[in-house]
This record gives structure tokens, sequence and C-alpha cells, in this order.
């Protein structure tokens, strides 16, 4: 669970409206959802099927 504040940037709350804080943590959370999705699905059987968020971003 560490992983999406750390690689998803899901602690940068740093804007004074709350909106704005908000609509940052969706979008960090439906990246970490899409990146679990591709390591379930897509990336299974593979070396990366177990790979953190850092090292996938990091291919990309």
């Amino acid at each position: 669970m560490k992983e999406q504040p750390l690689d998803l940037f899901a602690d940068r709350t740093s804007c004074h409206r709350w909106w704005s804080n908000q609509f940052r943590l969706l979008l960090s959370s439906l990246a970490y959802i899409l990146l679990e999705t591709i390591r379930r699905l897509v990336l299974q059987g593979t070396e990366l099927a177990q790979a953190y968020v850092s090292t996938l971003r990091a291919l990309s």
C-alpha cells in the first residue's frame, strides 16, 4: 500500500482548495487501479508480475 503515496504522488495535497486535492487523489487512485490490473492480467506469468509501480513507470 506504500506504492500509491510514494510512486503515484498521492501524498501531494499542496493546493489550498479541497476539490483540487481531492481530484489529485482520485487520479492517483485510478492510476494505481490501472497498474494493478495491468500487473494482474497483462503481466501474469512474467517476471514483471510482481514488480513495483516505480519499476513499471520506469519501463514506460
